[in-house]
Parts: C-alpha cells; sequence; structure tokens
C-alpha cells in the first residue's frame, strides 16, 4: 500500500465520534492463530461485546 493509506480510508461520522463507555476495557480474548475455526472466535469477539452493551460503531 502506499505511503499515507490512512488518510484515504473513509470513515462514518458515527464510527468517528464514537466514545468508549468510562471504564471501558477491552475484554481479554487469545489472538487466532489459524488452527481454529474462525468463526467460532469471531462469535466469541461479537458475544463479549454484545454482553458488555457495546455498539456497532464503538466494534469498529
Amino acid at each position: 500500500m502506499a505511503k499515507g493509506w490512512l488518510v484515504l480510508v473513509p470513515i462514518t461520522i458515527s464510527v468517528r465520534d464514537t466514545r468508549s463507555p468510562l471504564k471501558f476495557k477491552m475484554p481479554y480474548l487469545e489472538s487466532y492463530k489459524g488452527r481454529a475455526n474462525p468463526t467460532d472466535h469471531f462469535a466469541n469477539f461479537e458475544s463479549m461485546m454484545l454482553l458488555m452493551g457495546i455498539n456497532y460503531a464503538l466494534k469498529c
């Protein structure tokens, strides 16, 4: 990718302006190492965020 490509990536205003809840701490989730089903790994992440009440914009 060209140098400075991040400047060119569009981002919606809602994602850009979303703030983390007070005292938000990212839950621990072991890094995906390619040995298991990636769909299961992503579903675990989604479940954690849902239980914490995290909205779509913050997950981005």
